[in-house]
């Protein structure tokens, strides 16, 4: 059913009581959470902040949150907001790790005076308009958008902010624009919701970018210290892995190469074995505590029903994929 209002109007201007309605018929339809409906609406806000902000620079959206809202290959809600704002075109095009050690350090404190001194007041200049706050996030590279859920009951997983997560030091190449709107605008007519047109990084690069960041953190230990909201990695690889944009991935061994280099320069870790990657001896299936921590992430995210299939994949049908995934990329010629 799709809801129809006599009079266009902005969705986040209505009263919380007919947001609370609208929210509620539609989340059922869509097979989501009204608590996963209604963040939706608020990630959305945030990307058109982000993106319409004068005189930014070069930026890119990445990550799970792309792979769902902008490319539709994952049935996961994403509700996590990754930024690469592009400071790497102001060095060139081939930099040393002798050199990017200065260079870490330059961008970090450009990143920081950009965050600090533009995005934050205008994030908040748009904020303050619909009552919201923003906020420093639980890193130095984190913005926190705060919203009143109108939502009677919400779910413990699903927090009420948008979590903006920065990097001033990954490339943003390969990249196309694309528009994004909420899902509750399928089920409804003439209703104003926000949509942004933004830069996302394709898929292909962001194939690579998780299948390293599961290989680096199985070695470096980070798993096993901070596995919350971790296993969803795993769970993004054994979907794309399946799918015409993951099979040209796997066949892109180029970008895989350049990824793992860009890596091994700008986030120098020895216990990251990234030369294991060059050399086909990708770690992809965790064991042990790590297992087991993953195992428990991945149920909090089935409770809270952040997907949209009604059976989704179990842990083991994950770790079973993976362990393919991984066969063949250690066997590629």
């Amino acid at each position: 059913m799709i809801m129809r209002f006599v009079v266009a109007d902005e969705f986040l201007k209505l009263p919380a009581a007919d947001q609370r309605e609208v929210i509620n018929a539609a989340a059922p339809q869509l097979g989501i959470l009204p608590a996963v409906a209604e963040k939706n609406v608020w990630v959305c806000f945030a990307l058109n902040a982000l993106f319409s902000i004068p005189d930014r620079r070069p930026m890119v959206f990445k990550g799970g949150t792309s792979l769902s809202k902008v490319f539709n290959l994952i049935e996961r809600f994403s509700e996590d907001i990754d930024i690469s704002v592009n400071f790497l075109k102001d060095y060139g095009e081939s930099i040393s790790k002798t050199k990017a050690t200065n260079i870490r350090e330059q961008i970090e404190a450009n990143l920081q005076a950009y965050k600090k001194d533009l995005l934050f007041p205008a994030l908040q200049e748009q904020a303050k308009q619909l009552s919201l706050t923003v906020e420093p996030g639980d890193t130095e590279w984190e913005i926190h958008i705060n919203y009143k859920s109108v939502l009677a009951s919400g779910v413990d997983y699903i927090k009420t902010r948008v979590k903006i997560e920065l990097s001033g030091r990954k490339e943003t190449e390969p990249s196309q624009e694309y528009k994004v709107r909420p899902y509750l605008a399928e089920k409804t007519i003439d209703l104003i919701f926000p949509e942004a047109t933004i830069e996302a990084l394709l898929a292909e690069r962001t194939f690579w970018e998780k299948v390293t960041l599961i290989h680096a953190g199985l070695h470096s230990g980070d798993i096993q210290n901070t596995p919350e909201r971790m296993s969803r990695h795993w769970s993004d690889v054994s979907v794309l892995m399946k799918t015409e944009t993951g099979e040209r991935a796997i066949q892109d061994q180029d970008l895989c190469l350049r990824v793992v280099n860009h890596k091994d320069v700008f986030w120098r870790d020895a216990k990251a074995k990234y030369d294991d990657c060059r050399n086909r001896k990708f770690r992809l299936v965790p064991a042990g505590d790590a297992l087991a921590v993953l195992k428990a992430d991945y149920e909090s995210m089935l409770e809270a029903r952040m997907f949209f299939s009604e059976k989704p994949a179990t842990f083991d049908e994950i770790m079973a994929d993976i362990a393919e995934l991984e066969a063949r990329l250690n066997t590629l010629s």
